[in-house]
């Protein structure tokens, strides 16, 4: 049985305040927000071990048991050690959600902090966006996941960018395209199409001229593949555009295509948040 932690003067002047002993085997992880541990960074902070560098952990005591908020590496260093006591900051009261937006702001900034192990932890946390997004997904019969499958979509970044730059009705209206067109083609939930789906609607949904229907005909005629391929082609002569935004010139190349030059959609423009690469996600 855990038992709490037990409040002692600290033996270290530069720990602030509040700061508690605690034994290293009490403490707990909660794989829901917590990143999985990287056995070679463990290793590397054991090579490198300076007390001075490693500050104090963050814990968080919840019914009766002490759970690690920040510090997961540092305690498996210890602990590989031999190290059986350590100087942790306590919080007391918290909701597993509470430690979970805890952990995404002390970690947020941190480069090792990647934008699967945010999205886990703001689940946990029950933020609004993250949960609309999965809501959204779930909707279609799709997953936002890093793992693999027939239902998965990994292009969690594009996926997020999308819904900033257009809320709910512009990414559903893009997987609304996809699960029509190209239900089983994995490269369409990739995020250079959903991306540059995303941004030719937004440039070009309200410009007069544009018909959804000739849109609808252009997609229905090609496959995702002739438009990345089209992107590739187009960035042959260019370096200033992202592969997203390569893919939204592709469509409207495509849709100008035997029009009138009156009739066909001039430049491409959309908001500088998605102009950035999402082609991994």
């Amino acid at each position: 049985m855990a038992v709490a932690a037990k409040r002692v003067q600290p033996r270290d002047p530069d720990l602030p305040a509040g700061v508690r002993s605690i034994r290293i085997d009490q403490v707990k992880f909660d794989s829901l927000y917590q990143r999985d541990l990287k056995i070679d960074r463990v290793q590397k902070l054991v090579r490198d071990w300076d007390r001075r560098l490693a500050g104090v952990v963050v814990v968080s005591i919840r019914a009766h048991i002490i759970w690690c908020v920040d510090g997961q590496h540092r305690l498996a260093a210890m602990r590989e050690m031999g190290q059986a006591i350590v100087e942790a900051q306590v919080f007391e009261g918290l909701t597993q959600g509470e430690e979970a937006d805890l952990f995404v702001k002390y970690n947020r900034n941190r480069s090792a902090l990647t934008i699967w192990d945010l999205f886990r932890a703001e689940t946990t946390a029950q933020d609004p966006e993250t949960l609309d997004l999965i809501r959204i997904t779930h909707k279609f019969g799709m997953a936002l996941t890093n793992s693999p499958g027939p239902h998965s979509i990994q292009a969690l970044g594009a996926v997020m960018r999308v819904y900033r730059l257009g809320g709910e009705a512009l990414l559903a209206s893009v997987f609304t395209t996809i699960q029509d067109l190209w239900p089983n083609e994995r490269l369409a939930w990739g995020g250079q199409l959903i991306t540059g789906m995303a941004l030719f609607r937004y440039a070009f949904l309200e410009r007069p001229g544009y018909e959804t229907s000739r849109e609808r005909a252009i997609l229905e005629r090609h496959n995702p593949v002739y438009f990345l391929r089209k992107a590739r082609e187009i960035s042959f002569g260019t370096t200033r555009n992202s592969s997203s935004r390569l893919v939204a010139e592709a469509i409207r190349l495509t849709y100008n295509e035997g029009l009138s030059r009156s009739k066909q959609l001039g430049t491409l423009r959309a908001k500088r948040l998605l102009t950035e690469s999402t082609s991994s996600g």
